[in-house]
């Protein structure tokens, strides 16, 4: 038996969305696929299975090394959305939430890679808007122009957010 449950988290909240995917599992739901903010279940037996996301910032070249090194680690590899990778591993007694990152450096890395990402979509945007959009005079750029305010707006709270957690995850590395 599936189940699909549509649930949205920003980039920044993959704390959040691992907490969620783990109540999941001890419901009985295992994650089996993600894709848009739509997460397909399958039925298990409930299990404390620790959800831990990773964003690979470079693409697939290494793909096979980089999972493997998870899964020599005890991290079955569930997913993967866009760089987003979704792993798991059974909770136990003596490690009640493992971690798929043993230092601060790394975390901080994983941020600023998306976030540079964020970035760059951002400035993307925001030229295309500057040289197309807005010296445009036509009735339904109106509302190419609203909503291009919205995905700049959306970009420019996401790399800021992005850019905050790096600075709070720095200074607690001090």
């Amino acid at each position: 038996m599936t189940k699909k449950a549509f649930k949205t988290f920003w980039a920044w909240q993959d704390d959040a969305e691992e907490k969620w995917l783990r109540k999941m599992s001890r419901e009985g739901w295992g994650l089996k696929h993600y894709n848009w903010f739509i997460y397909t279940f399958e039925q298990i037996q409930p299990t404390d299975y620790v959800y831990k996301l990773d964003y690979k910032g470079n693409y697939a070249d290494d793909l096979e090394t980089y999972i493997s090194l998870f899964e020599d680690s005890g991290w079955d590899h569930v997913d993967q959305f866009q760089n987003w990778h979704y792993f798991r591993t059974v909770a136990t007694s003596t490690i009640e939430t493992p971690d798929i990152y043993s230092d601060t450096e790394s975390k901080v890395k994983k941020y600023e890679d998306l976030s540079n990402v964020i970035l760059t979509v951002l400035l993307s945007i925001v030229t295309i808007f500057f040289i197309i959009v807005l010296p445009a005079d036509f009735s339904f750029m109106k509302v190419l122009q609203i909503i291009y305010f919205v995905l700049i707006g959306l970009n420019l709270f996401t790399y800021v957010s992005l850019r905050r957690k790096v600075n709070r995850l720095k200074q607690e590395k001090l």
